[in-house]
């Protein structure tokens, strides 16, 4: 049983990665989706890239930024509606009030989190997928496929 979990986790997370990869093939190389799953296995197959390192990598990152903005927004929220309810000795308007606030101020704070994370997955896989074009290339004109990764790209692998 733990096998065919492990091989089923293994497959979830060649699926996601492969998933946030199309959508850079199908915008840059104008592609529709059939087309694009079939670029990026092409890619994959080539060995063109390393998904699985950056993937853990940027999966950490950003599950790390989410919580801890997660856990502040809580502890904020927490703080004032609270604070609010201990200050005023009672279950009244201004706690309600104050509830409200640290509610809107937890779940701004997890949106931004979710804001921060789509855009960090978004610019590392298209990043990740110009690197694997170059690779490409400079494999079908017969040179060493080491070239140097796009700067942000570069700055997370290393």
């Amino acid at each position: 049983m733990g096998i065919l979990r492990v091989s089923s986790g293994a497959l979830e997370a060649l699926w996601l990665e492969t998933s946030y990869l199309v959508l850079p093939a199908m915008v840059i190389d104008d592609l529709n989706l059939k087309d694009g799953l079939q670029r990026i296995w092409n890619i994959t197959k080539r060995n063109l890239l390393l998904i699985g390192v950056g993937f853990v990598g940027i999966r950490w990152v950003t599950g790390f930024i989410g919580f801890a903005l997660g856990f502040g927004g809580f502890v904020i929220a927490l703080a004032i509606g609270g604070g609010a309810v201990y200050a005023t000795g009672e279950f009244g308007v201004v706690s309600i009030v104050a509830i409200a606030l640290g509610v809107f101020i937890f779940f701004a704070l997890v949106m931004i989190a979710s804001v921060i994370t789509s855009y960090t997955n978004a610019a590392y896989h298209t990043c990740l997928y110009l690197w694997a074009r170059e690779a490409e290339k400079a494999q079908t004109a017969g040179q060493d496929i080491h070239v140097a990764a796009p700067a942000p790209l570069a700055a997370v692998l290393e």
